[in-house]
């Protein structure tokens, strides 16, 4: 079994008027609003109206890329194809590991294994990490090492 990928930016080629379009799609094949798709995500209905249409945001002028994570939560909501959207989203590595790993589950649909969880368990950790530094943020580990620091 190969590791997950780094996680962070997209490195690939981006489709971000496909991706939007491939969400729209999924969302009203499910008959549901950008509300109820982004409340059920986790996320804010005015981000996910901005990513379906690709529109830039409004400070950076660029169009906004989802987080892994968001992208994640909406392929798990709106019965989408994960890969497909990582892909379209220049998360290419994460893309190809998403479909190894469906593969994979695919063989063995009720097998977890410990060593496969905490592998995974580090993933998110990581993931949670980077979306945090990204936001400017720091991680709660980090912020208890440095108070650690400045007891001494």
């Amino acid at each position: 079994m190969t590791s997950a990928p780094a996680v962070g930016h997209p490195v690939g080629v981006q489709d971000l008027p496909a991706l939007g379009r491939l969400l729209e799609q999924l969302r009203e094949r499910k008959g549901i609003s950008q509300a109820e798709a982004a409340r059920r995500s986790g996320i804010a209905p005015a981000y996910l109206s901005m990513v379906e249409g690709a529109k830039p945001n409004t400070k950076t002028r660029a169009a906004s890329v989802p987080a892994q994570t968001v992208l994640r939560a909406l392929a798990e909501e709106l019965d989408g194809d994960r890969a497909e959207l990582l892909e379209l989203a220049g998360y290419d590595e994460a893309a190809a590991y998403a479909r190894q790993s469906k593969a994979e589950a695919d063989e063995r649909p009720d097998e977890v294994d410990q060593v496969e969880y905490e592998r995974l368990a580090g993933v998110v950790k990581q993931m949670v990490r980077d979306e945090l530094r990204a936001a400017g943020l720091t991680p709660p580990e980090e912020t208890a090492d440095q108070e650690a620091e400045e007891r001494r």
